[in-house]
Parts: C-alpha cells; structure tokens; sequence
C-alpha cells in the first residue's frame, strides 16, 4: 500500500501488486481488462506457461464459470482443487488453486486480478488476507488513478480552453485596435471628402444663381441630401466606435431623473404632434449615466420616429423588478416589425423599413446594444407588424445599496 500510495499509472500499480503476490507465495500473477465482451490478459509474471498466455490473450467471456462468480458475488472469490476441463481452460491444468479479484466501475466489472499457484490445492486463512488485502488496496489505487486521469483531462481541457480564450482576448484587443483605427480613418478621411463636396456644392449654387433651371437645381438637391446622409452615418459609426471603447463609470441613477431630461430634450420633435407619455414612478438603477442616457435617448428617438403617422402617438416606458436584475421597457403604437427577423435588429446596418417609412442609418440599436452588453446586460425586441414594438434591455442590480423609487 505505501508503495502505491502516490502512484497514478495503472500498469506500474498492477505490476506492484503481481510483484507481492508472486513473491509471497511463488504464485503466478495475471491482470485481466474488459475488452468488448470479453476479458484479455494486459500484464503478467514471467512464468506463465506460454500456451496458457496465448489463450488469456484471446480472452475470457463471463460464461467461463469463475469469471461469472466473481461478476455475481463481486467480491475475491478462492477457487480450490482447480479443475482445468471443468473450467474450460485446459492449458490452465497445471494449477491447482486459483483466486480472482474482480474490479468494478459504475456497477460493471472491468478487471480481474488472477492468482494461481502450482503447490497449493487449498487456500490459508493467511493466503486469503494476503490476497484480499492486496487486491482492495489496487482497488483503491485504481479507483485514485481514474480520478486522477479525470482531473487531469479536466486539467487539459481547461488549459485548452484557457489557451483558445486568451486567443480569443488576442483577437478581441486586435479588433479593438482595427476599430480604433477605423474610427481615427471616419473621422478624418471619410468627413473631408464630403466636407469638399458640399462645400463645392455650395459654390456651385453661388455661382449658378438665377441660371439654374428645375432639373439642375433638383439634381443639387440630390447630392446635398447625399453629403448630408453620409455625415449623419460617420456620425452613427464614430458614436458606435466610442461606445466600444467607452470605460463606465457607475453610479446610482434615478431613472425618472434621466427620462424627463430625455423628453425635454426631444420636445422639438413633439410640438406639432399629439404624443401621450405614459411614465409610470420608476425606479434607481446602477450604471453609467452617459452611456444608459444614450441608450434610452436612442430607444426614445426610435419610438418617436416609428409613430410619426399616429395620432396619437402612445409612448410607455416601464422597469420590472426581476430579481437580480431590472427590465427595463420602451412600448410604441407605431410600425412595429415582423417578428420573424427580430434578431437582425440591434445588428449593424439592419434595418426593417424604408426610407419612405422611418429614416435611419441602421447603427443607433447597434450602439444600443453594445453599450447594454458592457452593463452587463441584453437587449430584445417584441413586435408585430402595424401594432407598435417594444424594445428594451435588462440591467444587473449591481450595488446592494440601490432600492427601488415608490
């Protein structure tokens, strides 16, 4: 047992307990491992008779009589005054006491531990608990061994999937620096060629006074509307580039606090429309307020912008308290979506409708979602075609001192 205590290799601790065996009682040792359905020979002492060797490397089926009891009564089972015929392994003749060990795993027998000897006919008192002793101390070492080939794949496997996230990390601070770089490139490269264009544009309207006639001066309508969709996308890409690189500051914030400043904000786009606010008392949540502010403002232009042919247009913002974290709603009677390609929405350049219907760049819900992912949140969308949507995200509660406002 102490030479085994710290040892994990299967045949080093069967090799152990052959080794003992042999020389306590000038025995021949054989180890036994499950192969299908039958029982082939896997380590054994050098003096194992060679035609015997060669039919235990066939193997033995449990239908041979000792290996069926000792599968039954699953314990060291004493085989004295061997019969090798009645046995079924005639080449075993020269024996004339056998012991077998069985081991077992999850309920099924997977090795035996064989001991013959050619002197004895009976077993002793003595002989039984040498064998028995060995036997359950291999068992234990076994048992020790498989558990720690399983730590030890659990190991591998954990520095793999160790390995592959830091691969990933890798990848991840690469296409960080590539957004960066993106950003520097819209904001700088991208903004001078439509700064030039618009800015002749507005030379060309200058100098052409008076002498342009309809279909020219429409056609300079045109490309303004272009340059001025093209700034409004930079814009929309270097918001998305700042909310991946943003770094949260969190605090409490009083939702009801950042929804007024919100509606104040937007009241331009309300005066000559009829909109019903429905902002039940909501409640004080942790994050970043710039970032959550962008969010909701976002969340808010969109209800706005997808009810402008209601009247009235029925906006509802609600919060639900699910436990750890909040849920936090923005409900519209407006377009709504066909529910079928909900999860293209917060994707970058995906959008649902056409201009005619809602303008966009298709990178607001986009910013949304990045900026609810580094909270610690999820965005989703419910809607149906014609009946309003709502869009929303969840919020970790993640300081103990924030309490719901009644």
């Amino acid at each position: 047992t102490r030479a085994v205590g710290s040892e994990t290799e299967v045949q080093i601790l069967v090799q152990h307990a052959i080794t003992l065996l042999e020389e306590i009682r000038s025995s021949d040792v054989i180890y036994t491992e499950r192969d299908g359905d039958l029982f082939k020979v896997k380590i054994w002492n050098a003096g194992l008779p060679a035609d015997l060797l060669a039919r235990s490397l066939e193997g033995y089926s449990l239908d041979q009589p000792s290996f069926g009891r000792a599968n039954r009564e699953r314990q060291a089972i004493f085989e004295e005054s061997w019969d090798a015929e009645q046995q079924g392994v005639p080449s075993s003749a020269v024996y004339r006491a056998v012991a077998f060990q069985p081991f077992f795993q999850d309920g099924e027998m997977t090795s035996v531990l064989i001991m013959a000897s050619r002197t004895l006919s009976r077993w002793s008192e003595r002989d039984r608990g040498i064998f028995q002793a060995v036997g359950q101390s291999l068992d234990l070492a076994l048992d020790r061994a498989r558990q720690t080939r399983t730590v030890t794949a659990q190991r591998d496997a954990l520095d793999a999937r160790t390995q592959e996230l830091a691969a990933q990390t890798q990848q991840l601070e690469d296409s960080t620096r590539e957004l960066q770089a993106f950003s520097y490139s819209v904001s700088h490269d991208l903004r001078t060629p439509v700064r030039h264009m618009t800015g002749f544009l507005q030379l060309a309207r200058t100098a052409l006074d008076g002498r342009l006639d309809e279909r020219s001066a429409h056609y300079l309508d045109v490309v303004e509307q272009a340059g001025g969709q093209m700034n409004t996308m930079i814009d929309a890409l270097l918001d998305l580039s700042r909310a991946a690189q943003r770094t949260l500051r969190p605090r409490v914030i009083d939702l009801n606090q950042m929804v007024k400043q919100i509606q104040t904000t937007l009241l331009p786009d309300q005066q000559s429309r009829h909109v019903q606010w429905d902002v039940p008392a909501l409640p004080q949540v942790w994050g970043d307020w710039d970032a959550l502010k962008q969010v909701l403002t976002q969340l808010t232009e969109n209800a706005l912008k997808f009810t402008r042919t209601r009247d009235p247009a029925v906006i509802r913002v609600r919060a639900e308290d699910q436990g750890e974290v909040w849920k936090i709603c923005m409900q519209d009677n407006g377009l709504g979506f066909d529910p079928r390609y909900q999860d293209r929405l917060f994707n970058l350049f995906q959008r649902l409708h056409s201009d005619k219907e809602a303008s966009g760049t298709g990178v607001g819900l986009a910013t949304v979602r990045r900026l609810v992912l580094k909270h610690g949140g999820r965005v989703f969308a419910e809607g149906q075609v014609g009946e309003g949507a709502t869009f929303g995200f969840t919020l970790p509660k993640g300081s103990p001192a924030v309490q719901p406002t009644r």
